[in-house]
């Protein structure tokens, strides 16, 4: 399938994924109103598995692509055995994090842990999600566009249905069970139902290669620590902004709760917002991976910027028209509870949100071509600069300003990561500077080539869609493979 074809389709259900998914979340966030230390609460257990997920991976995701990709192993071989180690790995982090969180409810003052009917189906719900990630990105490696997709839409599709059935219903509106199990119910069947769907592809019983799983980690472990470290940029500043606020706050010992989940909330639902314009890369991000592994130096040189400076130029229209639209949008929302209850947390950290996560969406693009080109401890390098600088800010910041420091915090090591990347990239490779940075207005046949056509004209692009096509200019790097 061509990446034009395979884009499209994906960036058609990431679409989906962002109205339903987003939508939930905005939902939820609509009926819980101006409870905003539940809203936070909420963002702190949905957000669990989806860390475990990252830390459990151990790169296995990528490995499958890559090795299935290139025919040095079955599709069989890699589900049955990555299936084996996301169940034994899965179990076990979930026993580790109930013990750590045990001790941490212990220590710091004023913590305390959800009850167990909650906190159980967010801890074990990683070893389906790992189960369904492998099958999928393996659905991704033989070329089933439709079932990756349709596999990564299903859960979102269902959560919020769920949710209400159970906030109204089942639980006499108890948001943090009905979220829990909204999440969690899906989920286990999606695995299931992912599992009987690829069973000609892959057996369902059990299985595991010592070779394949050695090749795989040998691989995989680095490409699992850019995994782990980009989750955890994006989501261990809720936790490290609840922690730290519940340690340095000055008011009572039982307002230090409710206090720390209304800076999770600002915080929280600011990112969320912002995030809004990453969803075009990571629309890119696991077909541009597949599709990077499977080319020659040259052509993804010429393939990549092109993308890169396309994903900036749409993040940047995106942010404004985020930034000029969110208050009207959100007053329209929650009435007079958004000037009292959230305008005051939530503008200033999506103010500060903003410019780091836009230029961040270069280096999502420009890190998705290097790993596919072996250099993933560069890739490993700029995840840790930007982790390391994210862990030092919010102890900086956050204990004086809450929810503002935190977005501080994430804006400025994201913007040092995308620059890191953008260095790293330039000179692993011919591309230029500006190349990445700057569209061109060559890149319109590029839209035009994705567009539906309305006339019978013979598209412009014919001889620049070539690396080798006789009308390219020298020094054109801006030709789609």
């Amino acid at each position: 399938m061509r990446f034009k074809t395979s884009f499209l389709i994906t960036l058609a259900f990431q679409v989906l994924i962002l109205a339903f998914d987003k939508g939930a979340g905005f939902v939820i966030w609509w009926l819980l109103g101006e409870d905003a230390e539940k809203a936070g609460g909420v963002l702190l257990l949905l957000n669990l598995p989806a860390i475990l997920v990252a830390i459990g991976n151990l790169g296995l995701a990528a490995s499958c692509v890559y090795f299935v990709q290139r025919k040095e192993v079955s599709a069989d071989v890699a589900g049955r055995s990555s299936t084996t180690i996301a169940i034994v790995w899965g179990a076990l982090l979930a026993v580790v994090l109930r013990i750590v969180l045990e001790i941490w409810s212990r220590v710091i003052p004023g913590a305390e842990l959800p009850p167990w009917t909650m906190l159980t189906p967010m801890l074990v719900l990683p070893v389906f999600l790992l189960v369904t990630m492998y099958r999928s990105y393996i659905q991704l490696a033989t070329g089933r566009i439709v079932a990756f997709n349709v596999t990564r839409l299903v859960p979102s599709l269902c959560f919020l249905p769920l949710f209400l059935l159970l906030y109204f219903v089942v639980t006499d509106h108890d948001a943090y069970h009905a979220a829990a199990y909204a999440r969690f119910v899906p989920g286990v069947l999606v695995a299931i139902g992912v599992v009987f769907a690829m069973r000609h592809v892959i057996r369902v019983a059990p299985g595991f290669d010592r070779r394949f799983v050695g090749k795989a980690l040998g691989f995989g472990w680095r490409a699992n620590v850019h995994a782990t470290l980009t989750a955890l940029n994006h989501r261990v500043d809720l936790y490290l902004l609840g922690g730290l606020y519940v340690v340095a706050t000055v008011l009572p010992e039982n307002e230090r709760l409710a206090a720390m989940q209304r800076e999770v909330a600002f915080y929280g639902y600011a990112m969320t917002i912002a995030e809004l314009i990453w969803h075009f890369p990571e629309a890119l991000r696991d077909i541009l991976f597949a599709k990077i592994a499977g080319m020659d130096e040259d052509d993804a040189s010429r393939f990549t910027p092109v993308v890169a400076r396309n994903s900036l130029a749409i993040a940047v229209v995106g942010a404004a028209l985020i930034w000029f639209t969110h208050a009207p949008l959100l007053h329209l929302m929650f009435g007079a509870s958004w000037a009292t209850t959230w305008a005051p947390g939530l503008t200033p950290a999506l103010f500060w949100l903003l410019p780091g996560t836009v230029f961040y969406t270069v280096a999502k693009v420009l890190q998705s071509d290097l790993m596919a080109r072996h250099h993933l401890t560069s890739c490993n390098v700029a995840t840790s600069v930007v982790f390391v600088m994210l862990i030092g800010l919010d102890f900086a910041w956050i204990p004086e300003q809450g929810a503002r420091g935190a977005a501080m915090a994430s804006s400025v090591a994201y913007l040092v990561g995308a620059i890191w990347t953008i260095v790293v990239y330039v000179r692993s490779t011919p591309v230029r500077l500006l190349d990445v940075l700057l569209v061109r207005p060559g890149d319109l046949v590029h839209y035009r080539g994705i567009l539906p056509r309305t006339t019978r004209e013979k598209p412009p692009s014919t001889d620049a869609a070539s690396p080798a096509g006789p009308q390219r200019r020298r020094g054109d790097r801006g030709s789609v493979p």
